[in-house]
């Protein structure tokens, strides 16, 4: 009988664990399938506004993966592994970094200011302010094929829209977990 409640101890926990986090990924998801429809500048400072605290999360998230690698006798949870390194992965590349596009600190909230795009076809790092002031400049004057209808602010606003983009799997796997852990639930 004790044998029996530590292999069930062992298993269940990483599914509960994982059914604790998942009405806040649930949220996330929800978040970032809104922000796909915003702007782009203001798109990013929202992306990063709720990614960040994911990041801040990232030893949570690691120890969900060890319980599961711990309990995965027979390669039983291979899939649900593969996803949780794929979401830990997204997070933290999407997190903050001091030269990084989200220079934000642990905990801090993300603002505009703080968010830094640029570094791309000759244009300088700046943060989102300095972007949106120039937005009405002159299009055209690039060296680069294809870009003439093109400002700085639009080059800016593409590089914004490439980068959430990029991490659009996030909701695809907070989308994976969430049916993994319902049926779970079923079981």
């Amino acid at each position: 009988m004790k044998l029996t409640k530590i292999v069930r101890d062992c298993v269940s926990s990483p599914r509960k664990k994982l059914g604790m986090i998942m009405p806040e990924l649930r949220i996330l998801r929800a978040e970032l399938e809104a922000i796909r429809l915003m702007q782009p500048l203001d798109g990013i400072v929202r992306f990063f506004a709720s990614v960040s605290p994911w990041y801040d999360r990232l030893e949570e998230i690691a120890k969900i993966i060890t319980a599961f690698n711990r309990a995965n006798h027979g390669g039983k949870y291979n899939d649900v592994i593969i996803l949780l390194e794929g979401l830990f992965a997204h997070l933290r590349n999407a997190g903050r970094h001091r030269y990084g596009l989200n220079r934000t600190e642990k905990s801090e909230a993300v603002v505009a200011e703080k968010i830094f795009l640029g570094d791309i076809c000759g244009l300088f790092t700046h943060p989102i302010p300095f972007w949106v002031s120039v937005k009405n400049e002159p299009k055209g004057g690039w060296s680069y094929p294809n870009m003439e209808h093109l400002n700085a602010y639009d080059v800016v606003c593409n590089q914004a829209t490439d980068f959430m983009r990029s991490h659009d799997q996030i909701c695809l796997i907070i989308g994976l977990l969430n049916g993994y852990v319902a049926n779970s639930v079923t079981k």
